[in-house]
């Protein structure tokens, strides 16, 4: 297919010709008319509703092609865009270490201001192998964790209004189970400790 960028051309019947042919061929190139219908509806500059692809920015590792994906995400106008949740490293009191956060970090210094983030699974602690923290010491450390992420996006420009934690996909989809509860919990932690 062919994506023809209309935003200069007024509203109306637009009219070209098409020419694909081989360059090291002798025979001329094909002709192809071209008929575009250029609608008088302009969409706005930025959109007032949030618009997902489940796109994966993190996971194309060639730079050139992971900025022409973005590009060409925006131009079609998506703005929301998954970036990879942050686990943070704790130790046996509970003190916060420093996470890895490179790569959500990268994404969205590309794209702030132009979409709104969703946080791909729950902001985790990771405590060492051998700590037994009391649950009350989790509960502590979670929150000073969730709070540590929330000052951590506002230092990249980002209020609670530019992005969302998605903890689970479908929590419901099988009904009321196990899995349906276990979410139910983590919510309430969410809630919680912010």
């Amino acid at each position: 297919w062919l994506t023809f960028r209309s935003h200069a051309l007024t509203a109306g019947t637009h009219r070209a010709t098409l020419k694909i042919g081989d360059l090291a061929a002798k025979e001329s190139p094909a002709e192809i008319p071209v008929t575009m219908e250029v609608s008088a509806v302009r969409l706005p500059e930025k959109f007032n509703y949030r618009e997902c692809n489940w796109l994966y920015l993190n996971s194309i590792t060639d730079e050139a092609l992971q900025a022409a994906t973005m590009k060409d995400a925006l131009q079609h106008g998506m703005n929301v865009f998954v970036i990879p949740s942050v686990s943070i490293p704790v130790d046996a009191q509970g003190n916060l270490g420093t996470p890895n956060t490179e790569a959500p970090d990268r994404l969205i210094r590309k794209l702030r201001g132009r979409a709104f983030f969703l946080i791909s699974g729950p902001i985790s602690v990771s405590w060492p192998t051998a700590a037994q923290p009391s649950a009350g010491l989790r509960e502590q450390t979670f929150a000073r964790a969730l709070r540590w992420y929330a000052d951590h996006m506002r230092s990249l420009g980002c209020e609670y209004n530019d992005y969302a934690i998605y903890l689970q996909d479908e929590p419901g989809l099988m009904g009321h189970d196990a899995n349906f509860d276990a979410y139910v919990a983590m919510v309430k932690q969410f809630k919680a400790a912010d």
